[in-house]
């Protein structure tokens, strides 16, 4: 399985990419060039390297504040976000998921029809929404963004547990009296992991722009607080005069979201059995 994953280009470029991302958020803030919360008005909307300008590398924003550490310490609450949202989504939409397809019934009709319920709205109409009435805090967008995601993970994996559930081994536990919960988290739960790894991979870059989209629009986390998509809000205003303000933080995150995906794709490469045995 490792070969497998190792073999695709793309999976080592992001893993790469997303293990020196993954380094930002773990190592402090202290060792930044310059405090990315500091304003000084008199290098506002400096370039950066391009023009010679060392002392700020990637330039400075309209309020004088570094980008380099703006974008460094930004990657800390996307990053954040994009986990902790991905991980509450996985927990109830596996949850969710492998109840329905296991028992079946009534239990998967009401699940079925919240997941229905769920995707039938519009996803950045029900975000706004959602931030509206309960505000705009860390918790509550991990929140909003756990709740626009969750349905995809339970549909996945309510269709791999109704396919597990009619395999002969799951009635011969039935059959020799082993209990449902365990049958559920030693039978079913490993044989879908798999899948279910991937899909987390895709669902994570997808919250991250979604995250990235709200905070384009002002409704992620408030200043000084800061993430990539806040960057970019900051700067639409001065896209004539300081180009990089938006620009930065924009690649920033088609990187990490490029990165991702590459991840999830080397993950299904590796659950594959087929493709074990390639040379590409």
């Amino acid at each position: 399985m490792f070969r497998a994953y190792w073999r695709n280009p793309g999976s080592r470029i992001g893993s790469v990419i997303a293990v020196v991302m993954l380094l930002l958020v773990v190592f402090p803030s202290s060792w930044l060039p310059y405090d990315p919360t500091i304003v000084d008005l008199s290098v506002a909307n400096e370039p950066g390297f391009w023009t010679g300008n060392f002392e700020y590398f990637l330039g400075t924003d309209f309020l004088g504040r570094d980008m380099l550490s703006r974008s460094i310490y930004g990657a800390r609450l996307t990053l954040i976000i994009g986990l902790s949202a991905t991980a509450f989504a996985s927990i109830l939409g596996i949850i969710s998921g492998m109840s329905s397809g296991f028992f079946g019934k009534w239990v998967d009709g009401i699940i079925s029809w919240l997941i229905d319920i769920q995707l039938a709205f519009p996803v950045i109409a029900l975000a706004i929404a959602i931030i509206a009435m309960v505000g705009g805090s860390l918790g509550s967008l991990i929140f909003v963004l756990a709740v626009m995601s969750w349905a995809g993970m339970a549909r996945l994996a309510r269709g791999q547990t109704i396919a597990i559930r009619n395999e002969i081994y799951i009635d011969a536990a039935m059959a020799c009296g082993i209990p449902q919960r365990r049958i559920i988290s030693h039978h079913i739960f490993p044989n879908i992991l798999s899948p279910l790894l991937a899909m987390m991979t895709y669902e994570m870059a997808r919250l991250i722009l979604a995250e990235s989209a709200l905070s384009f629009l002002g409704l992620g986390i408030s200043a000084p607080k800061v993430t990539w998509g806040g960057m970019i809000g900051d700067g639409r205003g001065y896209i004539y005069e300081a180009l990089w303000t938006a620009v930065i933080p924009g690649i920033l995150i088609a990187l990490l979201v490029m990165s991702l995906n590459f991840v999830g794709d080397g993950i299904r490469d590796a659950i594959d059995p087929s493709s074990w045995g390639k040379e590409k």
